[in-house]
């Protein structure tokens, strides 16, 4: 599962507010997670893809994702609505309202994801699942493609890690392991992509 895109990247000098890595992309400094998303979108000018009127797009997951989404379905959230964009929306304005500090994805691309989850029938597992609020362990991003009409085509979980100009990775944590094991017993197509720094 490759998602040929450029995986070589550059430090910048300096990190973000929260202490992490920040790589070089078109005179910008991005985290990791921004870095392949960015370039994945890019896939959307190759030739093929404008000639078959496939867009390349994808969302982060934030830590919460899961368990806002279990809490909302709980609260009485019909089924039928978690591809409404802007009833996910109204849901999320709510929670920060009320100063909840959990995130989902932005609510069009979340309604995207959700409607994949639905027709590949393996939602309802996804959602179940108990993970620790604190380290859930979600692949970092939802990467796909939507045709024309549409529809979204070939869903992918990512996780992002770094591998050092001497080879050594970062790591996995358990809870991403399990979660990245778990996804792919559903059928899904779920990996680590290592970004590859130079010197």
């Amino acid at each position: 599962m490759s998602l040929r895109i450029p995986l070589t990247v550059k430090r910048c000098a300096r990190r973000d507010t929260a202490g992490r890595v920040l790589y070089e992309h078109d005179e910008e400094c991005l985290i990791p997670e921004q870095i392949v998303l960015r370039r994945w979108k890019a896939r959307s000018k190759e030739d093929d893809a404008r000639s078959a009127g496939i867009r390349f797009d994808g969302c982060r997951l934030p830590s919460g994702t899961w368990t806002l989404l279990r809490q909302w379905m709980e609260e009485g959230l019909p089924t039928g609505d978690l591809t409404k964009a802007s009833v996910l929306n109204e849901h999320a304005e709510r929670n920060r309202t009320l100063g909840g500090k959990l995130r989902t994805p932005v609510s069009t691309k979340f309604a995207l994801m959700l409607g994949y989850l639905e027709k590949k029938k393996v939602l309802r597992e996804i959602v179940a699942r108990r993970r620790a609020v604190d380290t859930p362990g979600l692949p970092d991003l939802f990467l796909y493609r939507v045709d024309r009409e549409g529809r979204v085509l070939g869903g992918r979980f990512v996780e992002v890690k770094r591998q050092g100009p001497t080879g050594v990775r970062e790591r996995l944590s358990s809870a991403q392991k399990e979660e990245l094991v778990f996804l792919r017993s559903l059928g899904l197509k779920a990996r680590v992509v290592y970004l590859l720094e130079t010197m």
